[in-house]
């Protein structure tokens, strides 16, 4: 295998000149840099990163660990990450946790004994300390948690009021008997769905029915067999709330198998706004989601950490905000 001497001794000029096309300084003059060139590719010469690592510390890499890697949910926040990622010359070290603790925390050691510049982690369950921890290794940002809980940076979206959003839309169209199937408990994101459904119901004064609520766990199946409860109800809902557009997708699934029409008996409103939300049978109305600019947000906010220096404590935290946007389709209607 080639080395970074060979280079130089074929391009005529020294080993840091070399490092210096390398690292893409642009000290170095155009006829040097098109001599290196030149000589790394006849030469077939490939760069040590690790060996140029330990040297400087730093490895150009940032690690993302997500919930559920087949929840179609996920892909356009790591498209977020990735994009942001690729301009600022760094990798993605992609782990999911599959909404384990121990599987997240085994990552993000992973992550630490790769020498990563920075980790962010979607739906965190890490305690304070071990933000601290991680926080002398490198830099942290969290995406959906308490940010009272820790002392790093958040990006939060603002579930509860596109949730409350969502009831209100079907309340003020003239539903009263509305069914929610919730998400699964330890989000913040969840948490705040199923308030806001709750504390916009009793603003309304419409009573609490325990047969029209379904504990979920956002999944496609979870919204199949809660539809099928809810149709075997004496007095079914006449609209289905969901805390993700996967059981609402479900839900509309099951719907067509047993031949009810919606939203003619039955509405459906999802949350999220996945890909594949505007292609349902009938189209899915929904809550978008920031999904894409929510990994843009969060990567800009590592490497402005990584930039500053993780232990830098003057710098202060930030805590970003981000909002949703209903989407009116088909899948729903005003009572006549």
């Amino acid at each position: 295998m080639p080395t970074i001497q060979d280079v130089a001794k074929k391009a005529g000029v020294s080993v840091g000149t070399v490092s210096n096309v390398l690292n893409e300084l642009q000290s170095v003059s155009e006829i040097n840099k098109k001599n290196v060139n030149r000589a790394i590719l006849e030469l077939g010469y490939r760069r040590n990163d690790a060996a140029s690592q330990l040297r400087s510390n730093i490895s150009n890499t940032i690690g993302f660990i997500i919930p559920d890697i087949t929840n179609p949910f996920y892909p356009e926040i790591m498209r977020g990450v990735d994009d942001t990622a690729r301009k600022e010359g760094y990798n993605v070290f992609l782990c999911n946790k599959d909404r384990s603790i121990s599987a997240e925390d085994n990552a993000i050691e992973a992550m630490l004994r790769k020498n990563v510049d920075g980790i962010i982690i979607m739906k965190p369950r890490v305690s304070q300390e071990k933000v601290e921890e991680i926080k002398s290794n490198c830099a942290v940002v969290l995406i959906d948690t308490d940010p009272n809980l820790v002392s790093c940076d958040v990006v939060n979206v603002s579930d509860y009021e596109g949730m409350t959003h969502n009831v209100q839309t079907a309340i003020n169209g003239g539903h009263h008997r509305i069914a929610f199937i919730s998400g699964l408990d330890g989000t913040l994101s969840s948490q705040s769905r199923l308030n806001a459904f709750n504390d916009t119901m009793a603003q309304f004064n419409i009573p609490e029915r325990k047969e029209y609520f379904f504990n979920g766990d956002f999944s496609v199946e979870c919204g199949m067999e809660a539809f099928k409860a809810f149709m075997a109800l004496p007095e079914p809902p006449t609209v289905i709330l969901t805390s993700n557009d996967q059981m609402a997708k479900g839900a509309i699934i099951m719907a067509n198998t047993m031949g009810v029409k919606i939203p003619d008996y039955v509405s459906i409103i999802g949350y999220d706004d996945i890909y594949d939300a505007k292609w349902t049978q009938p189209a899915l109305t929904t809550n978008w989601h920031p999904k894409y600019d929510l990994g843009v947000s969060a990567a800009q906010l590592l490497f402005k950490r990584i930039a500053q220096g993780h232990k830098n404590e003057h710098s202060g935290r930030e805590v970003i905000m981000m909002s949703t946007v209903f989407k009116t389709r088909d899948s729903y209607s005003d009572l006549p």
